[in-house]
């Protein structure tokens, strides 16, 4: 049974980080190749997180669309949700 982050362990609003890229990079403890997602704060910082994380933590909504929640890296207890970017960013 998966792990589900839930309401209780987060202090304060929800905020949100776009979705920005995806690229690869190399782990420096295996060697393996690691796929990692950045996203843009709503903060205006940037952060990347392994996409098979994302995959693990996400779930569907009410309307059947994906969603994810974590902690926010910018502020200790806080609740970041992942969204789709609307605007391409190159």
């Amino acid at each position: 049974m998966k792990n589900k982050i839930t309401n209780k362990c987060f202090i304060g609003p929800v905020r949100t980080a776009k979705y920005v890229s995806e690229t690869s990079v190399i782990d420096p403890d295996t060697g393996n190749i690691i796929d990692v997602c950045i996203y843009k704060h709503e903060n205006e910082g940037m952060f990347c997180i392994d996409s098979s994380f994302i995959e693990h933590v996400a779930e569907p909504d009410k309307d059947d669309e994906t969603i994810c929640y974590i902690g926010d890296p910018f502020n200790i207890g806080g609740k970041l949700m992942l969204t789709e970017n609307d605007t391409n960013i190159e």
